[in-house]
């Protein structure tokens, strides 16, 4: 038994090993980013991207609460109908 949770406890060390390599490389090439990276602001930097159009007005408008409502109700019954159809699907072939 104690054997068995030794050969258990060994498998998982190639994946800690492999986690642990990709946490090191992608931090390294993160700092290495910051560090060795160019900062600049360039006259654009605030500007409408190739749209060419100048903006008017405030960005922030008020919206009525119940578009938000909708918006939920789209995404809950999307993913139920996703469920659903998947669900159908599979019926079949389960018996």
């Amino acid at each position: 038994m104690v054997q068995e949770n030794a050969l258990q406890n060994e498998s998982y060390w190639p994946i800690l090993a492999y986690a642990a390599i990709v946490l090191v490389a992608v931090t390294a090439i993160l700092i290495l980013s910051y560090l060795l990276g160019q900062r600049h602001a360039e006259k654009a930097t605030g500007e409408v991207f190739e749209s060419g159009i100048m903006p008017t007005g405030s960005a922030r408008l008020h919206f009525s609460s119940d578009f938000y409502l909708i918006a939920m109700f789209f995404v809950i019954f999307d993913l139920e109908t996703a469920f659903i159809v998947a669900w159908a699907i599979g019926y079949e072939e389960a018996g």
